[in-house]
């Protein structure tokens, strides 16, 4: 996958959607994306943006993990869940997930983990903790 994490400007990439960038264009779409106003979801995949998906995480939401790497679940405290896709993370967002995770801040539901992690992200082996 492509990695245009660094070019990442508020969750956009030139001003269109990540996942849009990936997938190709469409024909008899708006050349641009934009976070809708009121609900703060993006105009073309309906992710979340990644500054609520933070302040979701750092108010208690809990992460549903998927069994794909580059998308999880956000449900809020009263049972509301919205997607988040990683692509829509800059460099510095996804610096910060990796924290979060290393740090336990994220509360996540079943199974407790990201089972399949971000695309972005590695996971240490059990061999790879023995030999630092």
């Amino acid at each position: 996958m492509t990695d245009f994490s660094k070019q990442i400007v508020d969750g956009m990439l030139n001003n269109q959607c990540p996942r849009r960038v990936l997938e190709g264009s469409s024909p008899g779409l708006p050349d641009t994306n934009e976070w809708m106003s009121g609900s703060n979801v993006c105009s073309h995949c309906g992710s979340m943006h990644p500054d609520d998906f933070f302040k979701a995480i750092d108010d208690g939401a809990e992460i549903v993990p998927t069994d794909k790497n580059y998308k999880a679940y956000v449900r809020s405290q009263n049972w509301v869940q919205k997607k988040f896709y990683f692509q829509h993370m800059s460099y510095a967002d996804r610096e910060k997930l990796v924290e979060y995770i290393n740090n336990d801040k994220i509360k996540f539901a079943v199974p407790g983990h990201f089972y399949v992690p971000p695309f972005f992200v590695g996971f240490r082996t059990k061999e790879d903790k023995q030999e630092s």
